[in-house]
Formats: C-alpha cells, sequence, structure tokens
C-alpha cells in the first residue's frame, strides 16, 4: 500500500512538471494559441509578400514556439488597398500591410516623404521616415489608431508611358498618369500632366484600355505587375517621389500577445524590418530596369539638363504644401526641418 502511494505521489510530480513546462512554453498567453488574420490588397507574388512578409510571419511562428499563428490572406480577398487603413483601425483585419497614399488627407504629415527629388534611395528614404516616427510627436500621432511593426519607402519613382517618350516637362502635358499620391498629383500637375488615382493592381488593365496613358511608380513595380506587357517608355532619374507604406497590427490583437510575443514583433519587426524592406525595393530596382529593357522598352536616363528643367518646374511645390499645413494648425515647416536634418545626417 505504501509503495502504491508512492508511485501515485510520483506519477503526480511528473504530470504537474510537464503541465509547468508547457504553460512556460507558452509565455504569457494564457497557455492558448493566439491566431491572427493578416489581409492586404497586392498580389501573392510580390516582392513585398515573398519576400518580407512571409518570413516575418514565419519567424515570429517559429521564435514563439507557435504560440501565434498567423494566416495572411494576400490579392484583397479581405481588405483593399483604399479601405486597409479603416479595417485594421477598426480590428475588422488584425494585421495589413497597405500605401498611406491611397487614403488621401489621412497622413498628411507623411506626404512630406514624397515630395519631388528629396531623396537618393529607398533606404535613405526609409532611414528618414523611421527617424521622424521616433522623434516626431505629430508625425507619430497620424499612427495612433494601430501598432506600426513596419514603416518603409519604395524605390524611387519615375514616369512610364504606353506612347510617347517623356524627356521635358512640356511631353507630360495633357498625358493622364496613374498616380500614387495627393503628392505625386501635386508634382505632375506642374508639369501639365493628367493625374488618375487608383490602386497598382488596377494599373495594366488601366493602362491596356486606355484610360490612362502610363503611370508614375518605382521600377521594382514593373516586372511585378507585368506592365513592360502596356508600355513601351520609360524615364528614369526624374526622381519623382518615394512611396511610404505601412504594416500595422489593430491594438485589439496587439493586446491579446503576452509581453514575450510583442517582444518579438518589435524586434523582428521595427526599423530592421524597415530597412530589409527598403533594400530589397532598391535592389528590385535595377531589376526592374534591366526587364523593361529586354522587354524592348525604351529607357531613357535624364541627363542634369533635362532634369533641371523639372526640377524648376516643381520648385515651388513643398513651400506651398507647407503653408497648407501650417494652415490648418499642422505643423508642417517643423516636420519638414526634422525630416531634411535626418536625411542630411545620412549623406
Amino acid at each position: 500500500m505504501k509503495k502504491k502511494l508512492i508511485i501515485a505521489l510520483a506519477v503526480l510530480l511528473t504530470v504537474g512538471m510537464l503541465v509547468g513546462v508547457t504553460g512556460c512554453s507558452r509565455g504569457g498567453n494564457n497557455g492558448e494559441v493566439v491566431e491572427l488574420t493578416f489581409a492586404h490588397p497586392f498580389p501573392a507574388t510580390h516582392h513585398h509578400h515573398t519576400g518580407i512578409i512571409m518570413p516575418f510571419v514565419e519567424e515570429i511562428e517559429e521564435k514563439s514556439n507557435g504560440r501565434v499563428k498567423i494566416t495572411v490572406h494576400p490579392g484583397g480577398s479581405i481588405t483593399t488597398g483604399t479601405s486597409a487603413i479603416d479595417d485594421i483601425t477598426s480590428g475588422a483585419v488584425d494585421m495589413t500591410w497597405t500605401l498611406q497614399g491611397y487614403t488621401a488627407g489621412r497622413f498628411p504629415l507623411t506626404e512630406l516623404i514624397e515630395a519631388f527629388d528629396h531623396f537618393q534611395s529607398a533606404e535613405e528614404a526609409t532611414e528618414t521616415i523611421w527617424g521622424l516616427f521616433e522623434k516626431s510627436e505629430a508625425f507619430r500621432e497620424e499612427y495612433s489608431d494601430y501598432k506600426v511593426f513596419n514603416m518603409y519607402v519604395t524605390d524611387i519613382g519615375d514616369v512610364y508611358t504606353a506612347n510617347k517618350p517623356i524627356r521635358t516637362p512640356d511631353d507630360l502635358n495633357g498625358v493622364k498618369l496613374r498616380s500614387a499620391s495627393p503628392m505625386v498629383d501635386r508634382s505632375l500637375a506642374r508639369f501639365g500632366a493628367i493625374t488618375a488615382g487608383m490602386p497598382m493592381p488596377d494599373a495594366y488593365d488601366n493602362i491596356d484600355r486606355g484610360v490612362v496613358d502610363g503611370l508614375a511608380t518605382g521600377a521594382s513595380a514593373i516586372p511585378t505587375y507585368k506592365l513592360h506587357e502596356v508600355l513601351n517608355y520609360a524615364t528614369e532619374g526624374m526622381n519623382l517621389y518615394v512611396s511610404p507604406q505601412v504594416m500595422a497590427i489593430s491594438w485589439d490583437a496587439w493586446n491579446k500577445l503576452s509581453e514575450e510575443d510583442q517582444k518579438l514583433f518589435e524586434t523582428i519587426g521595427g526599423k530592421a524590418l524597415s530597412i530589409k524592406s527598403a533594400k530589397l525595393y532598391d535592389e528590385l530596382h535595377a531589376d526592374g530596369v534591366k526587364a523593361m529593357k529586354e522587354a524592348g522598352m525604351e529607357v531613357h536616363e535624364l541627363s542634369p539638363a533635362e532634369k533641371a528643367a523639372f526640377v524648376e518646374k516643381a520648385a515651388t511645390v513643398v513651400t506651398e504644401y507647407i503653408a497648407e499645413l501650417e494652415a490648418k494648425g499642422l505643423p508642417g515647416q517643423e516636420v519638414y526641418d526634422l525630416m531634411i536634418e535626418i536625411r542630411d545626417s545620412l549623406r
């Protein structure tokens, strides 16, 4: 009898130890797996989906020991480019990736990043935008409705057309282009272009049907969306803009995570993931130019004199926009000055 009692106690002790070990491996999520939905409007073949999002998701799941499970829904099946910010704010989806420019007027201070001819690379602009996010409370306020874990910009944007080459500002007069955001609209308007806002996945059909004559984008997007099939001319070196993008998680979903798993998001994500995203775009810009040439597109690199003509036409866009921000009570000049200070410190 005494022997049986000892054996029973030993079994109970072993079970208790196993439960304790299992509980420790689950961290602070009360022993439950946190399941999250990550929805975005871009195709599953997009390089950011395959090169950034999926590796991030897999690393979170691996390093959380399965405590966090993220199901990714690409291609606009759940959210669209224009609704993603509202969906993440309301908690309709747990996580998303989108462009700030898709929701006009929602990120007025962020739009300063898109000013004509301000950055030399996606990496430089991403270091700058992350610096603004860290140092400017007013800038950070634009993102207070959710938790940001990646903020970066795409490669340098230029102009790509179907029916005519663009060498001078006058060449753009009356040309209708898909534009990325209101700030890009402002710059293109100085050259006489007519702009139309639309998500990138819609650009191919609209160019093919003649709804627009081309688009403003980074060269990295040309092979991604097979735009070389409907375009014939590329103008490189205009340095029209860089396009901010954001990956975020709703506060409801964030608060479901344990402190340990929140730290994982901030370690794997944050500035490190942002710079990784930017470097990928810089690398793919060169690949995009190569793909255009191989497809038979005429690729023209603006000469210094040709570039100067565009710079002169767009000269007052930023100062006028800052004045509009200040009139609305926003610290446009302060944020712009900080942006330039951060950028110049990187050169």
